[in-house]
């Protein structure tokens, strides 16, 4: 993919592989997704999609191939991307020892634009 392509994407996979142990779960996912569009991930149960999206938001590093949101590396997102990012997990990994408020309090610390009276 070209580097002006690339720099176009709002999400962009390119030849994302990834396994779990002996399974390969993405194999040579391409995908570019320009800015504004709105986009559906389907497909049956166990095909891949979150691991695709665990991929692109940097919380699951591929075995192979590269993913960018907002022109930047997945696994070194900078804050300016982290602020504009939503991504909610099917199963949340949470913290047995913190309780909502606690939650926000210890999270809040992260986004700048955060407003404690909107919360």
């Amino acid at each position: 993919m070209k580097s002006d392509e690339a720099a176009e994407a709002a999400i962009l996979a390119d030849g994302l592989s990834l396994r779990y142990r002996h399974a390969s779960v993405l194999s040579h996912v391409n995908l570019r997704v320009p800015p504004g569009a709105v986009v559906g991930l389907v497909g049956r149960n166990g095909a891949g999609k979150s691991s695709l999206l665990r991929c692109l938001v940097g919380l699951t590093a591929p075995n192979a191939g590269r993913c960018e949101l907002l022109g930047a590396h997945s696994l070194d997102l900078p804050d300016a991307v982290r602020e504009r990012l939503g991504y909610c997990a099917q199963t949340p990994d949470l913290f047995d020892w913190l309780n909502g408020e606690q939650y926000l309090r210890r999270f809040s610390a992260l986004y700048p634009g955060y407003d404690q009276k909107r919360a």
